[in-house]
């Protein structure tokens, strides 16, 4: 197909384009004015909202939100109190272990100096 083919060109010369409104007749149907009426109606209109449920609207979101710290403070309290109780038994943990041989002579160089040699004599 060539571009001189098309029917709005004539001799290189682009022919104005008639829109397709001009071509086709502006009556409108019923199922498009139907159609148009319940776009129209079906969207959401704040206008149509009354000062009452926006009321409620406000009241509701208020008591979810309420709901919400409330939790929210519960589960921080439960966080601290984890916290807390791991500290605890961590320092519970430590003085146990603070007298215990094994710990005391981990790092003893001269525990490490026996074993050594007790394992070239072995």
């Amino acid at each position: 197909m060539s571009i001189r083919n098309l029917s709005h060109i004539d001799k290189n010369q682009v022919k104005k384009i008639e829109h397709s409104d001009n071509k086709v007749s502006n009556t409108s149907t019923a199922k498009a004015e139907s159609a148009k009426d319940a776009l129209n109606n079906d969207s959401l209109n704040i206008s149509n909202v009354s000062q009452d449920e926006f009321e409620f609207a406000k009241v509701e979101l208020s008591k979810l939100n309420r709901v919400t710290m409330e939790q929210l403070s519960n589960y921080r309290e439960m966080i601290q109190e984890f916290e807390e109780v791991t500290d605890q038994q961590i320092d519970m943990l430590d003085k146990k272990l603070e007298n215990n041989f094994l710990v005391k002579n981990m790092n003893d160089p001269e525990v490490w100096e026996m074993i050594a040699k007790q394992i070239q004599l072995g």
